[in-house]
């Protein structure tokens, strides 16, 4: 008995999931990726169920929403999103709270699923959707989704539960890897294991990291040819005897180059070899090495330190835990009986008057910063005072002060230089200079300064002496590198003294001043330089009179003017180059000469009496033009000006700035020359009037056929201002035009009204020879006629669109009939007809068809300007991606290779540009001819407007018949092999015209064709 074939398709059905199932499997077992499993997922319950959609949703438990985890298929349009909400209003997000399936008849009808507009956007109607892992809660749920009724069969749900089943093995798989990783990455160790052949068989990560496998295996090397240096030490001797007496080894080693580090190393013997474990410990080793050489170096230190090195508790009479040899050089007593007890520190050594004080700063300094630096005086064993210096810091054990260490030395000699320093420390503090003594050590310490550095660099005296702030503090950053190296230079065994060219310092304010130093060197009975004295003087004013001259002469000197300076005689005594080279001499030719040598002895006189009214009078001096003679002979135009000088010695000189005007008076006489023309073109303008005016508004020239007429006489408006002249209201008109010309070199016109007459006023700057506005151009003309004619034209075009729409719109009804009666007589009638009859008939249908396209045309034509939509930004390739649905299904038929640039954005109505580009595309289609059509658009920014064209490799057209293609009803080829009204491309032209643009094709018969049309770029492109 053989089985149904319905029987045979379940069972084909079924056999086909479970190697599905199988499949996924196997490969959930070959992948490490749990993404890539998700995602076979998704793809094999797409294929097996022949559903439009599947998704793997992973639940977030912090936020509540699904995380889009993998998906296969597409339900139509579907929203894309990364997330889902995991409310029960949606299948997805019931399947979380049921154990079993969640099963979809009818999506739309469900009431369940208030929360799944997604899906019914997307044209789903029934579904399938199930929780991945354990209600624990699941890790998240599989969903199959299709947009056929009746798409899955009673045992889908059965195949979905077990590739969830195995889904969910993997996120368990994938999760117990992250926490082993996580529980390997937390061992430091390197780890490593030899076979009994001293083989490697495994290698931690971090064990290949410390020994350097730079990325090549070593599994299967020998340890002793890959780590060579190994042989012959400990690493040797201490892994054979855990190999071969199987005992545990520990040691610590050093593996010289490439490696370069110590090593703490642990083998384990095993049946099978080695089990090593080990860790870097290269800086431990160091620092025990450092801190023995650091004791050593101490214990030379201590051995040598000019002083006595101390550790004692923090309490009065500081009593002693260690004293160092060098006790007995400054106390005279033994090291030992402060250490017994037998004397105290401060009660027997420090002198009486200063103990109270010493203990304080002591203690102020602890509470500070934890270190102090204190001078006092002691009393020696034999009775002699001295001073001391001690520099110590507070011992602490878990944040508590247990005592003090440090160092006492004795300052006895500095004291007394201090104090003979200070005796010379008067002679200074009231004069210019400013005493310092520097120690020589890095930044050079101020040990003392005279008072008087508060007035000059405005730091207090006990400031820079208490050594928080290094001489170097007040310099320069510039200045250091080079006073350091004369200073290096002068540290030689001679030098005695030396002094700095001028540098620069910073006051306590910040401002900068300029010093000059005699620096003495000051060194010990040794012949080592241990201190620094200098006198600082401020050279600041004098400084800056130095640079201040320097910047007159550099100006002097690279001045395009001339410069000359001539004593009472009228002789130069300095010219600058530039006087010099207008005059083709050398500077030197020039000094000592007459001026007669250049100008002759009337201009002298006049530059006399110019010179004396530039001395005595107030006021600018006035300007002298004059002719001078250059070494060739030849006359230069040149203007003058002068000034009276009084150097320090009382004796006058007399200063002139000269320069060469030849440029301006070739600019003075074209400018009268443009002027000419400007005023003949003004007198024959015709319909208007042409008027110059300055920055005031003030016409300066005015002429034209409609001066003296309506608009005032020529000679009224020059010299008067254009708000003068004018109504307010045309001023309010005018006034922005004008003035925008003249300040910020605009062009612009604008309309206004006059005398009862309409004017288009146009404004425009006027530049000079280098580009300056010297005035504003404008131009008015009557155009009172053309906007009349404009109106009618208007009116006109109004009256032809309302006929046009009234035409079409009336034809409709009658052409309904007609169309009608055709119908019902081929519906009644029809089978009683001959063949000719039957013809005739199809004929009169196929005219009302026609007809009604032409009316439909003709009615949309005439609504492009009254029935369009308001400008808005639009994205053309939006636009195109409407237009391919429009035409998919043409486009499907032809076969049509459509390809594109990206489509710029602008400003337009969108459905009248839609129309365009689907009328192109149209006819791109069907012209194309025998071949398959094949159509491109581009496009390309040319100035301030964009071209879009479109390409075809069609029958094309005649040249000459191109602008008859844009006609109302104009077609070019036969309409028997090609449809349409002859009205699509007419109404193109009139949709881009009223975007403000054009349109034209370009082609020739056979070659196909390029339709183009140009719109405006947005004011805000940036392309």
């Amino acid at each position: 008995m053989s089985s149904s074939p319905r029987r045979d398709a379940e069972l084909q059905r079924l056999t086909r999931q479970q190697e599905a199932v199988a499949e996924l499997g196997q490969r959930a077992l070959e992948t490490d990726g749990l993404d890539e499993v998700l995602h076979d997922a998704a793809t094999v319950v797409v294929e097996a169920l022949d559903a439009d959609y599947c998704e793997v949703l992973e639940l977030d438990p912090v936020d509540g929403r699904f995380d889009v985890a993998a998906d296969a298929g597409e339900p139509g349009e579907r929203v894309e999103s990364a997330t889902r909400s995991a409310e029960s209003d949606s299948p997805a997000g019931l399947a979380l709270d049921s154990e079993t399936p969640v099963l979809v008849d009818d999506l739309s009808a469900d009431d369940r699923f208030d929360g799944a507009d997604r899906l019914v956007e997307g044209g789903v109607e029934n579904g399938i959707a199930v929780s991945v892992g354990p209600l624990a809660p699941p890790w998240g749920v599989i969903g199959v989704y299709a947009t056929e009724p009746d798409a899955f069969a009673d045992g889908d749900a059965t195949f979905l539960r077990t590739v969830a089943t195995v889904v969910a093995s993997a996120v368990e798989s994938e999760e117990t890897k992250s926490r082993l990783d996580e529980v390997y990455g937390r061992i430091s160790d390197g780890f490593f294991a030899l076979d009994e052949e001293w083989r490697f068989t495994y290698l931690n990560d971090h064990a290949e990291d410390l020994i350097g496998s730079e990325g090549r295996s070593l599994v299967g090397e020998t340890v002793w040819d890959a780590f060579p240096e190994a042989v012959g030490r400990a690493f040797e001797t201490a892994y054979e005897r855990a190999m071969y007496d199987q005992e545990t080894v520990s040691f610590e080693e050093y593996y010289p180059d490439p490696i370069d580090a110590w090593f703490e190393v642990s083998a384990y013997p095993s049946e099978s070899g080695l089990s090593v474990y080990f860790r870097e410990v290269t800086e431990r080793k160091e620092r025990e090495q450092r801190l023995a050489e650091q004791e050593r170096q101490l214990s030379t230190l201590m051995a040598n330190v000019p002083g006595m090195v101390y550790r004692c508790r923090n309490e009065r009479g500081w009593p002693m835990e260690f004293v160092s040899e060098g006790c007995h050089d400054l106390t005279g007593h033994d090291p030992a009986a402060f250490e017994r007890g037998d004397l105290s520190f401060g009660a027997d050594v420090v002198v009486d008057a200063d103990r109270e004080r010493l203990w304080t700063e002591v203690q102020r300094g602890l509470d500070a910063d934890g270190t102090f630096l204190v001078t006092y005086r002691i009393e020696t064993a034999d009775g002699e005072r001295r001073w001391v210096q001690e520099r110590g810091r507070g011992r602490y054990e878990d944040g508590d002060l247990v005592g003090l260490e440090g160092v006492v030395i004795d300052v006895t000699e500095r004291k007394r230089a201090e104090r003979r320093l200070a005796e010379e420390r008067d002679m200074f503090t009231e004069g210019p200079a400013v005493v310092f003594r520097w120690e020589n050590e890095p930044g050079w310490p101020v040990e003392y300064v005279s008072e008087n550095v508060a007035d000059v660099f405005g730091y207090d005296p006990e400031a820079l002496q208490s050594g928080d702030v290094p001489y170097t503090d007040l310099l320069l950053d510039e200045e250091i590198d080079r006073i350091a190296a004369e200073v290096e230079e002068h540290s030689d065994e001679t030098t005695q003294r030396f002094s700095h060219e001028p540098y620069r310092v910073k006051t306590s304010d910040g401002d900068v001043r300029w010093v000059e130093d005699t620096t003495k060197v000051v060194r010990d009975e040794s012949g080592e330089i241990t201190h620094f004295l200098g006198y600082l003087v401020d050279v600041t004013e004098r400084k800056e009179r130095e640079r201040e001259l320097r910047r007159y002469e550099t100006i002097v000197e690279t001045i395009d003017d001339g410069i000359y300076v001539k004593d009472d005689d009228g002789r130069f005594t300095m010219v600058n180059e530039a006087y010099a080279e207008m005059l083709g001499y050398e500077p030197e030719e020039l000094v000592g000469e007459h001026a007669s040598l250049v100008v002759d002895e009337a201009v002298v006189e006049k530059a006399r009496r110019a010179e004396s009214a530039a001395r005595d009078g107030p006021g600018d001096s006035p300007a002298l033009e004059a002719q001078l003679e250059t070494a060739d002979g030849d006359r230069l135009p040149a203007e003058a000006t002068f000034a009276t000088l009084e150097t320090e010695e009382g004796v006058e000189q007399r200063v002139g700035v000269v320069r060469d005007i030849s440029e301006r008076r070739e600019r003075e006489r074209k400018l009268e020359e443009s002027e000419r023309r400007y005023r003949t073109l003004a007198e024959h303008f015709p319909n208007g009037a042409v008027g110059v005016y300055d920055r005031d508004l003030r016409y300066t020239l005015a002429a034209g056929a409609k001066t003296d007429d309506v608009l005032p006489a020529a000679d009224r408006m020059e010299g008067e201002s254009m708000p003068d002249l004018f109504p307010d209201d045309t001023v309010a008109d005018l006034e922005p035009l004008f003035r925008a010309a003249v300040a910020d070199g605009e062009t612009d016109s604008t309309t206004t009204e006059f005398g009862g007459r309409h004017w288009r006023v146009w404004a425009t700057p006027l530049r000079d020879a280098e580009g300056e506005i010297f005035a504003g151009l404008s131009f008015a003309q009557d155009i009172t006629e053309r906007r009349e004619y404009e109106r009618m034209l208007e009116e006109s075009n109004e009256r032809l669109e309302q006929f046009a729409y009234a035409a079409s719109h009336d034809l409709q009804e009658p052409l309904r009939m007609v169309s009608s009666y055709l119908q019902l007589i081929e519906s009644r009638y029809g089978d009683e007809l001959d063949d000719d009859g039957r013809e005739f008939l199809e004929f009169a249908v196929d005219g009302a068809d026609r007809m009604r396209d032409m009316i439909d045309g003709l009615l949309e034509y005439s609504r492009v300007e009254t029935r369009g939509d308001p400008f808005e930004p639009v994205a053309l390739d939006d636009v195109l991606v409407e237009v391919r649905d429009d035409l998919s299904v043409k486009i499907d038929e032809s076969d049509a290779a459509l390809s594109t640039e990206p489509l710029p954005r602008v400003e337009g109505d969108r459905g009248q540009l839609r129309q365009v580009f689907q009328n192109l595309i149209d006819n791109a289609i069907e012209y194309s001819g025998d071949e398959r059509p094949r159509i491109r658009l581009s496009t390309e920014r040319r100035d301030d407007e964009h071209v879009v064209s479109v390409h075809d490799e069609g029958i094309g057209l005649d040249p000459d018949e191109a602008d008859r293609a844009f006609q109302v009803f104009q077609r070019l080829h036969d309409g028997e092999e090609h449809a349409g009204s002859g009205i699509g491309l007419a109404l193109c032209e009139r949709i881009v015209e009223r975007h403000g643009g054009d349109i034209w094709v370009e082609s020739e018969p056979g070659e196909g064709a390029t339709f183009s049309f140009t719109l405006p770029a947005p004011v805000d492109d940036d392309e």
